[in-house]
């Protein structure tokens, strides 16, 4: 396939330093893995209340880098960290905001790929991966911005190709690479294709608040979006897309504060659609998405399950859900909630192996869920398989092989077409035809002139 892609997951195990987590099944060599987790161990589908220890990883043959975020259950004030790391492809942070666990990506392979422990993972978690390659996928870069320090226009530059597509996940912290990490549960991610066409959710929790302050934000004006640590629903920095250049791309910063570092994700090769729909209140209704051009071979989906932020404000509660499919047999989503204004800490986790949404209730149960029903040959339908109580904003990202573009048809592959005019006779008065032909004598049109 021109463009190859794969849904899976796999446990990080808790083994010694220096030991190796092989991953395999993906079908092909992947050049580009883009992870997510919750914090989950389990390998069939769970939710329960359970602290959370969530982050989104990108890497290619040259870099691997995460950012994550947790939030501990059950505590009288909030406890949380966030943080990003430049040389981990999974990562978790402990309460005090200190890296706990570490895999780092050592190959990229025939049928997946193989991780190294570079610190004991403390929890043996449960990691969703997509790994994409195949020979449409061209190019691919990973590196980092930071934050500008005055609003307006931010070039990035040395990438080394212009871009179809661009990723950005953070960790909402400042601070050189290859790591950082500090109190105060903040995580993004985002994606962008154009100045019209960007999306970005973003979500946390306040460190060391009474009573809990938890917000989450998604919407479609932006790509970047950061949150403080003392969170009151608060965005305090935005970045929308400016253009793809030829070197790089360029974002213009809206707000900004605290020059803190955004992690991107650079693809250029293949199709890509971004694009968002509602989950629906019943579980009859399809929900269609066309337009794409092109069949996808996956598609990823990003929510906070409530309605479309408005601009520049936050939405009471943490929410998170993030899925993907490569076919309808082959899924996966992992959800958090940390809830708002509870006395004591509230967090619930879901994993999901057969659905590419989960909403999570206040009351720790599912209350959401939402299945892809099939693959078309311009889009994809998806279908509820638990009503949502009210419809959700879900953005996307579709990616697929470039479309084969049927070549002109030739007239004639026997040489080059020729006019000419050549008398006949009916009724005994003069006429002529048209003649096209080849300079080989092939005749391929004739248009009877009159006399």
């Amino acid at each position: 396939m021109a463009f190859s892609s794969k849904v899976g997951s796999f446990s990080t195990g808790t083994g010694i330093l220096g030991s190796t987590v092989a991953v395999t099944g993906v079908g092909f060599t992947p050049k580009v893995l883009i992870l997510w987790w919750s914090g989950r161990t389990e390998s069939v589908d769970a939710i329960g209340r359970a602290s959370l220890y969530r982050g989104i990883g990108f890497a290619n043959s040259v870099e691997a880098v995460c950012s994550v975020g947790n939030s501990i259950d059950a505590q009288t004030a909030g406890d949380s960290s966030r943080g990003i790391h430049g040389n981990a492809l999974v990562a978790t942070l402990d309460a005090a905001g200190a890296f706990d666990g570490l895999l780092d990506l050592q190959s990229l392979d025939a049928d997946g790929f193989t991780l190294v422990v570079d610190n004991v993972m403390p929890r043996d978690q449960r990691v969703h991966y997509l790994a994409l390659g195949g020979t449409d996928l061209t190019n691919s870069f990973i590196s980092a911005i930071t934050e500008a320090a005055v609003t307006g226009n931010q070039a990035t530059t040395g990438v080394g190709f212009q871009p179809d597509v661009v990723l950005f996940s953070s960790g909402n912290q400042a601070g050189a690479l290859p790591n950082n990490a500090s109190t105060g549960g903040v995580l993004m991610l985002g994606a962008a294709k154009s100045s019209t066409n960007r999306y970005v959710w973003c979500a946390g929790t306040d460190e060391a608040s009474a009573t809990m302050d938890t917000a989450s934000y998604c919407i479609d004006d932006g790509c970047v979006a950061l949150m403080p640590n003392a969170i009151g629903a608060v965005i305090d920095a935005r970045a929308d897309f400016v253009s793809m250049d030829a070197d790089g791309f360029t974002l213009n910063w809206q707000e900004v504060i605290a020059l803190r570092r955004v992690l991107y994700l650079a693809l250029k090769g293949g199709s890509y659609h971004l694009g968002d729909l509602l989950t629906q209140t019943d579980i009859t209704t399809d929900i269609v998405e066309s337009g794409f051009g092109f069949s996808p071979t996956a598609a990823m989906f990003v929510s906070h399950c409530q309605t479309k932020s408005t601009s520049d404000t936050g939405q009471t509660n943490d929410r998170m859900s993030i899925g993907a499919f490569d076919s309808i047999s082959s899924r996966g989503v992992q959800a958090t909630l940390d809830e708002n204004g509870t006395a004591d800490s509230e967090v619930t986790t879901a994993i999901e192996f057969d659905e590419v949404y989960v909403n999570i209730d206040t009351a720790s149960a599912i209350q959401g869920l939402m299945d892809i029903k099939s693959v078309d040959s311009d889009g994809f339908t998806c279908i509820m398989d638990d009503a949502d109580p009210a419809q959700a904003f879900v953005w996307y990202l579709a990616f697929g092989s470039t479309p084969v573009v049927p070549p002109t048809p030739s007239p004639s592959t026997a040489g080059t077409a020729i006019p000419t005019f050549r008398p006949t006779f009916s009724g005994g008065e003069p006429a002529y035809e048209l003649w096209l032909t080849t300079d080989t004598g092939v005749r391929i049109a004739q248009l009877t002139t009159g006399t």
